[in-house]
């Protein structure tokens, strides 16, 4: 069968490799979207590491080879048995892996996934926006880690993939959100998404811009561009007692001097059936999303454009 593996920086590419075998307790499927994340650029580029020889990606659907059953992919493997597990923090399990990044991931023609970990796509959801459904879930997860209140303003740094639907999610919670990105057409995504407010981090201070908007300081900040810069900017323009989240992927220091929370997040644990649900009834808009189409064998294309910020990626998606 055809598989996306990784071979080193630069060099993940479509490979022929052996059909998965069936474990106790496993589906086998058979791929038919996937979306390519901002870890399977980070691979490509260097700047991560995976094992050589792995099979890339995590946000994926597919048919159940043994009923034709249209299930999207939870990518969370864990080892069910501890506390964690056993409290519903699966995600944090000592024992657990991660598909594409610490297990073999979903970017081939057939995989295996744990039954509990397929969940059954609604009939109006199709194969392309089910493989969108892991930022939607880590969105979910974030702002129920925030505790917004109706009304409160929300500051969603970076318009990504991720960050436009932390705007959406935002959104749904009551929340008045203020959009910041340096990418004009990812601002005109983010209005057309429900954004109250955009701010152009390249046009403007966008510091002050926000802390004009706010009055000195909004009480929810979501980070999500994953930059030393606007990590450290979180501490400027988060009001007293706010609430932050760090979402994208950075590791350094940051230096605070007053009185907030902080949460890293890292995944969408337990809100793969709630964000399907939301799809399904058009709450979340992940169509929108979607600006390029590949198939899984045209894979080295797909993972160029969506590095090539002058064809305006968002998601882009890969089909069989």
């Amino acid at each position: 069968m055809k598989a996306i593996v990784y071979r080193g920086p630069h060099a993940i590419r479509v490979e022929e490799v052996p059909d998965p075998k069936l474990k106790r307790g496993d589906e086998l499927i058979r791929f038919r979207a996937g979306s390519i994340c901002g870890t399977d650029l980070h691979y490509f580029k260097g700047e991560w590491k995976t094992r050589i020889g792995r099979i890339i990606g995590h946000d994926a659907s597919g048919e159940r080879l043994s009923d034709g059953e249209r299930v999207a992919v939870e990518p969370i493997l864990r080892c069910g048995r501890c506390e964690l597990c056993l409290t519903g923090r699966y995600h944090l399990c000592r024992d657990g892996s991660y598909m594409g990044m610490s297990a073999q991931g979903c970017f081939s023609e057939l995989f295996t996934v744990p039954k509990e970990n397929l969940h059954k796509i609604p009939e109006n959801v199709s194969f392309e926006e089910a493989a969108i459904l892991e930022p939607v879930a880590l969105a979910l997860h974030t702002f129920e880690m925030l505790k917004p209140k109706v009304g409160e303003r929300a500051v969603i740094l970076g318009q990504g993939p991720v960050g436009l639907l932390m705007t959406q999610v935002g959104r749904l919670c009551g929340l008045k959100i203020i959009a910041v990105d340096r990418d004009p057409h990812r601002l005109e995504v983010a209005k057309d998404l429900g954004a109250d407010e955009t701010v152009n981090a390249v046009a403007t201070d966008s510091t002050k811009a926000i802390n004009d908007l706010t009055n000195g300081g909004a009480e929810i900040v979501v980070e999500a561009a994953g930059s030393r810069h606007t990590v450290e900017q979180t501490c400027k323009i988060v009001a007293p007692a706010g609430r932050v989240a760090l979402v994208g992927a950075f590791t350094g220091e940051m230096k605070f001097d007053g009185e907030a929370s902080f949460f890293g997040v890292e995944t969408g644990v337990g809100k793969y059936p709630l964000a399907l649900q939301l799809i399904s009834e058009g709450k979340i808009d992940v169509r929108s999303l979607i600006t390029h189409v590949f198939p899984l064998t045209d894979f080295e294309e797909a993972i160029k454009t969506a590095l090539d910020l002058t064809k305006k990626p968002l998601k882009v998606v890969l089909v069989t």
